[in-house]
């Protein structure tokens, strides 16, 4: 199966209405939600376990209200087997209901609890896809629920502080699910008839070379993380299991240091390093297998991954996130994290949520991948992807702005310098807006939807190199008129500028759009001379910029302060 999406409502802080607060995977095997504290990142991450387990506690209620809540998945049967699960132990009765229930091998399914005074009551519910509405499903005992339970990603939930137990949970069952494929292709005759040779094929599916091998490879990895300690890992006093569908060992997993070469306890590792290894562990599975699946089993639920971890560590977990997801590992995963770090909107099926809470308790999840930010000048995925790259990677301070609450996008060092010294140096009169130097003004378009799509609002500070401006008024020598704010162009990289600022300011996703006419020096070398720019020199602009703002810092008290060009534009967006 693919898990296709994830909706929740009034479960805890999560409220406000289902369709907000969905989470699209689509093609993606990745997503990252972020957002600032308390909005529910990680709250929708439990969600998804109080579905599995069809387990709410009366305090999940949002807020001791009385609402219902609500978790509905959409699942996507992608192989054979899948199907063939589905119809195990419900027979015919299930064959009659397909139609009714699957539509283009897509399933909806929805759990309800309704609170009472006595604790809480649930009930199942299947999309109808005939008559396009829920219905409970129990059928005469059919119940396709149960049916259902055996295809939904089973979660594995990696806490901020895991415990050794939760970690052997988490890499048994995964060691466990790739054993079992691999035996269930090569003897699942013998699983079947014989019962009593479940010792000889657990030998076949945890052979020593296997795991000695699996071992290895997790370990030439940790070692260049950690250099001083390799992974454990030992079946001990393992009890046999069988059930009709399960074969495993129970492992347990420890460390040891080298030097020494003795067992290190999960407090001398430490809380990072334990996560990192679970993570290691997970992505070379496949060294138990034949052969590779699409099909995703679990969904790994990752709470803040980068804590506890060096900068350097979490560059490095970010693309091991990637590496377990791919196309052909049995993982998607959703993490909730803080950090600008683990976000790279430019990789393959990977999606960024922003999750906001409004002032009334509303929440409300922002959802973005590379395919919308295209454009007329980007057609293709590869040209897009390569803007990603250039945009985000070059300028560390672009992913900071995903948590801001407003931004102002500039066309270059001079303004960002400028705009920060004046943050620093007078302040931004009780405002958080974050600033994004775009380096260059053919960036802006895809900054403008970058952060309309995270409803993130933003300004724009830029040239109009000569562009022609249909509203003259709208500047004069030293700038603009401040009371007329949206010039507007009918040519080049102003026009695509200026059309995706009206079109976002109309849904309150725009502010302001201030240009200086021809480029920023002309405006600002014609002014009193403790108010000028100096642009003599091969300094080079940054440096420029860092010496304007010193030379208007110490010449604020001078009425005239106001009236500079660039202190214009900042007021105007701070609404001084």
């Amino acid at each position: 199966m693919r898990l296709l999406s994830v909706g929740v409502n009034n479960y805890k802080g999560i409220q406000g209405d289902i369709k907000n607060n969905t989470i699209q995977f689509d093609t993606s095997s990745a997503i990252f939600i972020f957002g600032q504290n308390n909005v529910g990142k990680s709250t929708f991450l439990h969600a998804y376990e109080a579905f599995y387990d069809d387990n709410v506690n009366p305090e999940d209620f949002t807020y001791g209200s009385k609402n219902d809540i609500i978790i509905e998945l959409a699942l996507k049967i992608i192989e054979k087997e899948d199907r063939e699960r589905i119809d195990l132990g419900t027979g015919n009765k299930f064959d009659n209901l397909k139609n009714k229930y699957l539509k283009n091998d897509i399933l909806k399914l929805r759990k309800t609890w309704k609170y009472s005074e006595g604790g809480k009551t649930s009930f199942n519910e299947t999309y109808n896809i005939q008559d396009k509405k829920w219905e409970d499903t129990g059928y005469g005992g059919v119940g396709l629920h149960p049916a259902f339970q055996a295809l939904i990603m089973r979660p594995l939930f990696i806490q901020a502080m895991p415990t050794e137990p939760q970690v052997e949970r988490i890499v048994n069952e995964v060691l466990r699910e790739a054993a079992t494929k691999k035996l269930s292709n090569a003897q699942s005759k013998e699983l079947k008839e014989a019962e009593a040779k479940i010792t000889a094929l657990q030998e076949i599916a945890y052979s020593k070379d296997t795991i000695d091998a699996y071992r290895e490879k997790v370990n030439q990895k940790f070692k260049t993380l950690f250099s001083s300690y390799e992974v454990s890992i030992d079946d001990g006093t393992s009890k046999l299991k069988y059930t009709h569908d399960k074969l495993g060992k129970d492992f347990k997993i420890g460390f040891n240091q080298l030097s020494t070469n003795t067992p290190s306890s999960y407090m001398q590792m430490g809380h990072g390093a334990v996560r990192m290894a679970i993570f290691l562990l997970m992505l070379m599975r496949d060294e138990l297998r034949d052969e590779g699946l699409s099909s995703k089993n679990f969904l790994v639920l990752f709470e803040e991954p980068e804590l506890f971890l060096h900068p350097s560590l979490t560059k490095k977990l970010r693309n091991l996130i990637y590496e377990v997801s791919g196309n052909d590992m049995p993982f998607q995963i959703i993490c909730a994290s803080h950090s600008p770090q683990m976000i790279d909107i430019g990789k393959e099926h990977t999606s960024l949520v922003r999750m906001i809470k409004e002032t009334d308790g509303k929440t409300n999840l922002f959802q973005v991948s590379k395919e919308d930010l295209t454009n007329e000048e980007q057609k293709t995925k590869d040209e897009v992807k390569q803007k990603i790259y250039e945009v985000l990677r070059f300028d560390p301070f672009v992913c900071e702005s995903f948590y801001a609450d407003e931004v102002v996008l500039v066309e270059g060092d001079t303004e960002a310098i400028i705009w920060r010294g004046y943050e620093q140096g007078i302040g931004l009169n009780d405002k958080e807006i974050f600033v994004v130097n775009c380096h260059t003004g053919n960036n802006i378009p895809f900054y403008q939807k970058l952060f309309s799509k995270f409803n993130i609002p933003y300004s724009i500070i830029c040239d109009t190199d000569h562009r022609l401006i249909s509203d003259p008024e709208s500047t004069n020598n030293n700038g603009w008129n401040r009371k007329t704010v949206s010039p507007s162009f009918d040519s080049h990289i102003q026009k695509t500028i200026y059309d995706q600022f009206t079109e976002d300011k109309k849904n309150g996703k725009a502010r302001h759009f201030l240009v200086f006419p021809i480029t920023f020096e002309p405006c600002h070398v014609n002014l009193r001379s403790e108010l000028a720019y100096d642009d003599a020199g091969s300094e080079g602009k940054p440096f420029k910029a860092d010496r304007y703002w010193k030379k208007l810092l110490q010449s604020k008290a001078l009425p005239e302060f106001a009236d500079v060009p660039i202190i214009k534009a900042i007021q105007t967006i701070l609404e001084i």
